[in-house]
């Protein structure tokens, strides 16, 4: 009898060792198996290009760690402070794949979490290959918070599905697929250089077309006088004014509490 008590116990304690070690392989974040960083040259081509594709691979052209740093932790230019001088201005080509996924894995997720999941894969990489150490802080600053306009929405609801999401921003324009409005303020906080925070209330998904004048003025001056600035002219409207007249959203300038980072630690990283 004793001995069978005693085998039970010894049972129910592997198993259970089984489980948490499951539980810590599943906690472990992920991270790119092979990873190639070289510094860009002239075949790199002359613009900024930064690309996760299906799977999770990484591929970029002419980024700087300072972009890198910013994508990973969902960062403004005023969210960012610290590190060498090379961190803004030295470019780099990137290819990155991590392990691959079970069959149908990654098909399963959202567009949410395939959009973090990619941003811990390049945290992971900036820690490996850069060894680069942030201290985090929060400070009061100047941001935009995105709210619905007098006159009301003006985005097309969506019918796709979120793994069709996807925004694509360039100079003077933002392209959105199946986008929330968490994505639509992310987008528009990178082109403003402040924070966005999302107070529409709008739950949903949109398809949207936005197009501005990208050397309009704008940025500390309207923030400093808590009004946006108005139309360029005939060189066509600036952000603020296309947001509001395109997308039926407004941007309005607050101070408020925010996520700071400072670079505290990084190196070069080894070529390959």
């Amino acid at each position: 009898m004793r001995r069978s008590v005693e085998l039970s116990l010894a049972m129910a304690l592997a198993a259970a060792c089984i489980l948490v070690g499951d539980a810590r392989a599943q906690a472990v974040e992920p991270s790119f198996a092979v990873s190639a960083i070289r510094p860009s040259t002239p075949s790199s081509g002359s613009g900024l290009s930064i690309k996760f594709l299906p799977g999770g691979t990484l591929v970029a052209r002419n980024a700087t760690l300072r972009v890198l740093i910013k994508i990973a932790y969902n960062l403004n230019d005023d969210q960012l402070s610290g590190g060498p001088g090379w961190a803004a201005f030295r470019r780099f080509d990137i290819d990155a794949k991590p392990d691959m996924p079970a069959a149908g894995q990654d098909q399963n997720k959202t567009a949410q979490e395939s959009q973090h999941e990619n941003q811990l894969l390049m945290r992971s990489l900036l820690s490996d290959r850069f060894h680069l150490q942030l201290r985090s802080e929060t400070r009061d600053m100047s941001i935009y918070v995105l709210v619905v306009a007098d006159g009301g929405l003006k985005l097309k609801a969506s019918t796709g599905s979120d793994s069709n999401a996807h925004v694509i921003a360039r100079a003077g324009a933002i392209h959105g697929i199946n986008a929330s409005m968490d994505d639509v303020a992310r987008e528009l906080g990178d082109k403003a250089g402040h924070p966005v925070e999302n107070r529409t209330g709008v739950g949903g998904r949109y398809d949207f077309n936005l197009e501005w004048t990208p050397d309009s003025p704008f940025g500390v001056a309207s923030l400093a006088s808590g009004a946006a600035p108005s139309d360029a002219g005939d060189s066509g409207p600036d952000l603020f004014t296309a947001v509001q007249q395109q997308l039926g959203l407004k941007l309005e300038a607050r101070k408020s509490s925010a996520p700071y980072d400072v670079i505290v630690g990084v190196q070069e990283p080894t070529e390959n």
